[in-house]
């Protein structure tokens, strides 16, 4: 399925009512292990093995044994990877960096991509014994546009989960909010209506929830089973001319922001401190290279905490943004601007 359809929360809900609810569900992003620390993490390693190996240690197959294995976006394994992975599927035995001794393991394996392996087959970037090794049953998840009423019964789940996070009391929809929910594509998909839902939610002053309080891109659509995520679709748009707009700091590192109306313009910051002291994680919000705005998380340690900061004086024009950290250890996820 499409980036941000709820694969690893289908997964999770496999896990939860299979037999092996009792234990572990271990969960592996493909596409952020380098080919150099692939089999230790997967497999792990023994004392010695390698110059930073301090002592045995299991890797996820290891790890998630008698219990769940999830592996997400294995479309992005590299090709020469994908034998070694196939390898340990197949005989379904790992042996650890520095060892020769092979080791059982018992999982259930669930795989997502947001790729076609089948084309990818095609084209020689995919292994197809790896694909029939993997594919015994397969779930095709739709994207949120033609999930139809999905869409509301996912957005009162979230309106409930955030109206008691942010204390904000019994909220409801109104039906022109419900028809403009159903009306619009969400090339996000789960992921952008739930972020949708939790602004609301923080900039909503009445229990009723009306169609300004949000604010969606025209012409957003899509092609089915696009390997982009939310943050690169957002950022291919570069120039900016509407409020409110939605910026990822991640990718890239500088946006462009039209304001078309001179106006005092809102800013919500997403962020989180990978530091034990949160006051020592920090960083600045740059407009054209000049410090507007000093972002400073308040939440707990490692949760992504939504930051309500001044209001900004703005004239019509074209604005870079950027973030330039003052003290180390805040992540920025998104920052929201609205007049």
């Amino acid at each position: 399925g499409e980036n941000g359809t709820g694969k690893e929360m289908i997964a999770k809900e496999l896990h939860r009512l299979s037999k092996r609810n009792k234990e572990v569900m271990i969960g592996v992003d493909m596409g952020a292990i380098t080919e150099t620390l692939f089999e230790s993490e997967l497999f792990g390693h023994v004392k010695g093995a390698f110059t930073d190996a301090k002592e045995d240690r299991a890797g996820k197959f290891e790890a998630a044994n008698k219990g769940t294995l999830f592996l997400d976006e294995i479309g992005n394994l590299t090709y020469s990877l994908q034998s070694k992975l196939l390898a340990a599927i197949q005989s379904r035995q790992i042996t650890r960096i520095g060892s020769n001794k092979p080791i059982d393991i018992d999982i259930r394996l669930i795989c997502a991509t947001n790729s076609n392996l089948q084309k990818m087959v095609a084209r020689g970037t995919f292994r197809e014994d790896l694909l029939y090794r993997i594919n015994t049953i397969h779930i095709e998840i739709p994207p949120l546009r033609e999930r139809g009423n999905d869409i509301l019964q996912l957005a009162e789940s979230f309106l409930r989960k955030y109206g008691s996070k942010y204390s904000k009391g019994q909220l409801y929809f109104t039906k022109d909010t419900q028809s403009k929910l159903l009306e619009y594509s969400w090339p996000g998909n789960v992921r952008e209506l739930q972020h949708a839902i939790e602004k609301a939610v923080i900039m909503c002053d009445e229990e009723a929830l009306k169609p300004c309080d949000f604010f969606f891109k025209p012409n957003n659509e899509v092609p089915a089973n696009s390997s982009k995520t939310l943050e690169e679709m957002e950022a291919e748009q570069g120039d900016f001319s509407f409020t409110p707009v939605k910026l990822c700091p991640k990718k890239p590192e500088t946006m462009k922001l039209t304001i078309e109306q001179a106006g005092r313009y809102k800013f919500l910051v997403k962020a989180r401190s990978a530091l034990s002291s949160l006051a020592q994680s920090s960083s600045n919000l740059l407009l054209n290279q000049k410090p507007v705005l000093t972002i400073q998380s308040n939440g707990t340690e490692n949760q992504w905490t939504v930051l309500k900061l001044n209001n900004i004086q703005l004239e019509a024009g074209e604005y870079e943004v950027s973030m330039a950290s003052v003290k180390a250890g805040l992540e920025i996820e998104w920052i929201d601007v609205t007049r």
